[in-house]
């Protein structure tokens, strides 16, 4: 997958955004494993991945932020201090990148604290999510409530994926909120950022298989 597809759409990689290319890839090619994706991504930012997981599928995504970190007419400041934007908009096109119309399925946006999300309303819109991506708050305490919270809307396997696995808070989190989770972990692949790696914003991705005990 972190090769390429053929069936991947080139314009995906037009979108602003901290996703690698690799990861567009990934999320594309997860996305694609799914005969009917019910795709849930938390932490949209500029659409980059949530596009890449609508393209060419039937199904229903779902993406969930509510910008906090990088509100409308913010500078946007990359890993390495470099300023790539002093009027960052990332919710604005987002809805333009979405409004390509990616997917054959359904698209829904929340723009809402990840935590107050309704997973009853979820569940009734995705009819249990079979692809989960994680890229909301980085902190272990945010991301283990994060992975807590949204399995009581998980279907009984599903694929997770989660992003800047190179940060140990991240890791942290993760490993604590699959240990709260009524979820074994199936199988597990972790790409990590290799010192030589061109693309700036490969930050390590953490993948399982999981399965409902």
């Amino acid at each position: 997958a972190v090769a390429g597809s053929e069936n991947f759409d080139p314009r995906l990689h037009a979108i602003p955004g901290f996703a690698s290319r690799e990861l567009r890839y990934l999320i594309h090619e997860l996305c694609s494993l799914v005969e009917s994706p019910r795709y849930l991504e938390v932490g949209v930012f500029f659409g980059a991945t949530f596009s890449a997981a609508m393209q060419g599928k039937d199904g229903v995504s779902v993406g969930v932020d509510n910008f906090a970190e990088f509100g409308e007419g913010s500078r946007l400041i990359s890993s390495g201090g470099t300023l790539l934007s002093t009027d960052c908009k990332p919710k604005r096109q987002m809805i333009q990148g979405i409004m390509y119309e990616w997917g054959k399925g359904n698209a829904l946006f929340y723009e809402q604290e990840q935590l107050s999300i309704s997973l009853d309303l979820l569940r009734e819109k995705t009819g249990g999510v079979n692809i989960f991506f994680y890229d909301g708050g980085h902190s272990a305490d945010a991301t283990a409530r994060g992975i807590e919270y949204f399995s009581a809307a998980f279907q009984d396997d599903l694929i997770l994926v989660v992003d800047d696995y190179n940060d140990l808070e991240v890791v942290r989190g993760t490993q604590e909120g699959l240990r709260k989770i009524p979820f074994v972990v199936v199988d597990e692949l972790l790409f990590k950022r290799r010192e030589s790696e061109k693309d700036p914003y490969n930050y390590g991705v953490y993948t399982a298989v999981l399965q409902r005990k």
